[in-house]
Order: C-alpha cells, then structure tokens, then sequence
C-alpha cells in the first residue's frame, strides 16, 4: 500500500549513480624529464641495436647524447635507468639502480614521450617496483660474503650490500648473515642464499 508507493518515490528521487571518472591520460611536461638516462640491455637479442635505437631516441628529447650512459656501471648522476620492455634481466645495473632507489623504467616509456612532444611520468612505465626507503633495505644486517655466483664477483655483491645499508664484515664471527659460505658458522650467523640478499635490495619482503 501506501509505504511501497513511499518507498518507490523515494527510490525515483535518488539521483542516478555518476559514471566512473575517466583517468585523465598523462601530459607531457618538463618536470618529468631526466637529468641522465641509463641503459640496461640484459642479455640475447641485438643488444647493439637496442642500445642504439634508445640512445638515439632519447638523445633527441634531451637535445644532449652526453645525457644518455650506457656503460657497465650506473653513473653517479642517472636519474632513470632504461630496461627493453619484454627483457626484465636482474643485471648489476638493475640492482644498484634499486639500492639506490634510481627508477627502472621500460623502454616504452621513451617512445611514448617522443610521440607526445615531451617527457611523460615515468611512473607509467615502470619495470620494477618503486623501493620504499633505498639505502635502508639492508640496514642492521652484518654480511660476511665468501663468493657470489650471480654477480660478476663477490666484491660487487658486498658493494651493493653497501648500497642498500648493510654492513661487510671480514669474519664470520662478527656476522649475522652469511653468503657463499659452507663451513661453520658457531650458531650465530644464517647461513643465507644470494638471490634473498638481491630479492631484499630489490625491496621484496620475508
């Protein structure tokens, strides 16, 4: 009766739901452009190709081929490294570009920017997660490294524990981690594989 003809007016005097708010898509802008562009290949393929093509490619959005490195270590100075959008290799590049919390950015994000007239966010593109707190991934953590069989030497993984805030030691005693190492450790430190240090840097949790 009278209250289902109340609640049916009530109903027809709602307003209609709004449709969802359509992203806005990105705008080019200056703010987002790069002080210095890094470029990890990784491995297969035509490496020299890829290098060349994003170099080149970024060069003309910069104005400046002396902002795009392409060496085997990230410079002091990159802001972003460039990975191939389907080649998502851990090389050493990407490890440092994490510890030091330096965005890993997918190629596609180059391209887009030369098709937009400018430098797009960069968090669009991203090839890793952003790392909450660099530096500090590793922090309170004693590492005693006896070998590395990832990277190209154990001196580069302590370099990189380093980066990401934890300590080296010289002997096992002192360490509460250890890395590489078969023998005895007194009970004291965990014995502890190459690829949780570099999952841990790279910010993954426990």
């Amino acid at each position: 009766g009278g209250a289902r003809k109340r609640k049916a007016a009530a109903a027809a005097a709602k307003p209609a739901a709004k449709p969802a708010a359509k992203k806005r898509p990105s705008k080019p802008s200056k703010a987002n452009a790069p002080k210095m562009l890094a470029l990890s290949y990784g491995s297969g393929g035509d490496r020299d190709e890829w290098l060349r093509r994003v170099r080149d490619t970024a060069a003309a959005l910069l104005g400046d081929a002396k902002a795009v490195a392409f060496g085997d270590s990230l410079p002091q100075a990159a802001t972003h490294l460039v990975v191939p959008d389907d080649n998502h290799v851990r090389t050493r590049k990407v490890l440092v570009a994490a510890a030091r919390g330096v965005p890993v950015v997918k190629e596609g994000w180059v391209n887009a920017s030369l098709e937009a007239g400018g430098w797009l966010p960069c968090a669009d593109f991203l090839a890793r997660p952003k790392v909450e707190r660099p530096g500090t991934q590793l922090v309170g953590k004693r590492f005693f490294v006896a070998s590395s069989h990832v990277l190209e030497s154990k001196e580069q993984l302590e370099g990189l524990i380093r980066l990401a805030g934890g300590e080296v030691v010289a002997t096992v005693s002192r360490a509460t981690h250890t890395v590489g190492y078969a023998g005895p450790t007194g009970g004291r430190a965990k014995k502890t594989a190459e690829e949780w240090v570099l999952d841990r840097v790279e910010g993954k949790r426990e």
